[in-house]
């Protein structure tokens, strides 16, 4: 092929990756692996398999065939990508460690938490030692480390990471990025889960503040957090306040999706949760029952009938039907994660051209 058509060639497909990007901040993620398997074709033809661009783009594909609960799939994805990218830029190269972060993130996604915690373990000592400790990419994996830890009951190790990662956020990005209130969310459940409510009431507030002012009141994620606050607000007996906030969470979401999308989206369905759970705490028990169902149902649909995922939904259902009498073991902690920090290789234009006399060079 002659040297400007592989060039053009190779951006075509290259550029692909940012439309697949596209689609998955849309939450179409079929499309977008549609969209890079097709990239990642033209690619390996044009560039070979162990090009750095083909690379991101198995990456890409890996974490998306993640979203969408192929397992076995994005194992083989994730896999080629690491051992690439272990050959072409080496063990503690950003790509490198960023592939690790994703395959901590499919080990997540399928309950293996302790194989979870080692990768994500094993990213963020690579990102401090590559990148120093006051990176962003280093406080994205002292977040997600500290989901995970959660997640194994390891509470003090977890607030450990959430606050580092929140003292970097705030350094690096700014106090009121999207980004940095996610983690101050996080924060505020694991005090909520860990008996500080009145502790995580300042920090949502906070969360819930820069985000109406960031991405508006109606958006998914400040929706959530005003779900958290209000389940804050319950566990201290301010049913009023916890109220107001579901059901301003609720009815903007019912606004924002409509109605027949609730049940097809995971955050909404966390705002449905939380409704149902205020509901069971004021002694509505018809319609937490039906509320509680219907997420039930949601999550089957969208996670599968893996019931280890939903372990603490299944408790409040199960505390609901109970007699008041009978004990019931401890509960699962309440923890509504947000956001798990995503690696999506962005090196989508590494085949540029810059003239050099009448011909051109590659350059990348």
């Amino acid at each position: 092929m002659p040297r400007t058509n592989w060039a053009t060639a190779a951006s075509k497909y290259c550029a692909m990756s940012d439309r697949a990007i596209h689609y998955v901040a849309l939450g179409q993620l079929d499309a977008a692996a549609s969209t890079f398997e097709r990239g990642l074709r033209g690619l390996e033809r044009v560039l070979g398999r162990d090009h750095s661009s083909t690379l991101d783009m198995v990456n890409n594909l890996g974490l998306v065939y993640v979203g969408l609960q192929r397992p076995r799939d994005a194992h083989i994805m994730l896999y080629r990508a690491l051992h690439g990218y272990e050959r072409v830029w080496g063990p503690k190269h950003t790509s490198t460690l960023g592939t690790i972060n994703n395959l901590g993130l499919l080990y997540e996604s399928i309950g293996e938490h302790e194989s979870a915690r080692q990768m994500f373990q094993q990213a963020l000592e690579g990102y401090q030692e590559s990148l120093g400790y006051d990176h962003e990419s280093v406080s994205d994996a002292a977040h997600n480390l500290s989901l995970v830890e959660m997640s194994l009951g390891r509470f003090d190790e977890a607030e450990d990471h959430l606050r580092r990662a929140l003292h970097v956020k705030k350094m690096v990005l700014r106090p009121n990025s999207t980004s940095t209130l996610n983690t101050a969310n996080d924060l505020a459940l694991l005090l909520l889960d860990t008996g500080r409510a009145r502790d995580a009431v300042i920090l949502l507030q906070t969360a819930l503040d820069g985000k109406e002012k960031v991405l508006g009141p109606n958006h998914i994620s400040t929706l959530g957090t005003a779900n958290n606050l209000g389940l804050v607000y319950t566990s201290l007996g301010m049913l009023d306040k916890a109220e107001a906030l579901h059901l301003r969470a609720i009815n903007r979401c019912i606004d924002t999706l409509g109605a027949d999308n609730m049940l097809k989206c995971t955050e909404a369905l966390a705002i449905v949760w939380g409704f149902a759970s205020f509901c069971a705490a004021s002694g509505q028990t018809d319609d937490a029952r039906k509320y509680y169902q219907q997420v039930l149902e949601g999550y089957e649909s969208i996670l599968g009938k893996d019931r280890r995922r939903l372990q603490a939904l299944l408790f409040d259902i199960a505390a609901l039907e109970a007699d008041s009498v009978s004990p019931m073991p401890q509960r699962p902690p309440i923890w509504r994660r947000q956001f798990l920090q995503k690696v999506l290789r962005r090196k989508n234009l590494v085949i540029r051209r810059m003239k050099k006399g009448k011909g051109y060079i590659r350059l990348g």
